[in-house]
């Protein structure tokens, strides 16, 4: 097989696989993580801050531990409401097939066994 058609293929496959994934959060609250982002980009990172959401632990001081993450989704949210979510999870799946596929290629690994190993 021709090694463009593989290319070719492979990020007709990488785009096709994240535009699915990105209609799919496995994360049960993703709004959550957005308005810990939002609260992070209005008010900046405290590493211990208190908690203004929750009744049970009102007051009590907890720690963000996927900081970054929340203030993407917050960001993306901000920019483009609900569709942010999507943009963002497209992005972050094409990134890491392409960061594979990249992998694979300076690893000197056939085009057609890249291809199987990224599917």
């Amino acid at each position: 097989m021709n090694t463009k058609v593989i290319t070719v293929m492979t990020f007709v496959f990488i785009f096709a696989v994240s535009l699915r994934r990105a209609t799919v959060f496995p994360e049960g609250d993703i709004f959550w993580g957005a308005r810990n982002g939002i609260d992070i980009l209005n008010h900046g990172l405290h590493i211990f801050q208190p908690d203004t959401w929750n009744l049970l632990t009102l007051g009590e001081e907890w720690s963000p531990n996927s900081w970054l993450w929340n203030v993407i989704l917050g960001g993306a949210f901000l920019a483009f409401g609900n569709y942010g979510f999507l943009v963002v999870t497209l992005i972050t799946n094409i990134a890491a097939f392409v960061f594979l596929w990249g992998y694979l290629q300076k690893l000197r690994m056939p085009p057609l066994a890249a291809f199987l190993v990224v599917i």
